[in-house]
């Protein structure tokens, strides 16, 4: 919409093509005056287009970030989760077995 109301503006010039209509008529002129305004606004609609562009483009890489946090929260969990069951999982008499390993003199 913003390029669609600056072309509007200058009857469909760009800011390219009104730097080459201001060459072709003489400076200090009412009309080189008028194709000045018309660039200025042209060029502020660029770099106001540029600036939504760069904001929609940060919002897109927060939402990724996001995503990754959320990606690693899970894989965490389900990494804890895992450990605890090996842990929980253990037989029981394994740890005795290992003392009275040691306990034993070596031959």
């Amino acid at each position: 919409m913003i390029n669609e109301h600056a072309l509007a503006g200058t009857e469909g010039r760009t800011y390219a093509e009104l730097g080459s209509a201001m060459r072709d008529v003489e400076p200090g002129t009412a009309e080189h005056e008028e194709l000045q305004a018309q660039r200025d606004s042209v060029m502020n609609a660029s770099f106001l287009r540029a600036s939504l562009f760069t904001s929609v483009l940060a919002y897109g890489v927060s939402a990724l970030v996001i995503g990754l946090g959320v990606v690693f929260i899970v894989v965490a969990w389900g990494m804890r989760r895992i450990g605890f069951a090996l842990v929980a999982n253990e037989p029981a008499g394994a740890a005795p077995a290992a003392k009275e390993r040691e306990a034993e003199p070596s031959r």
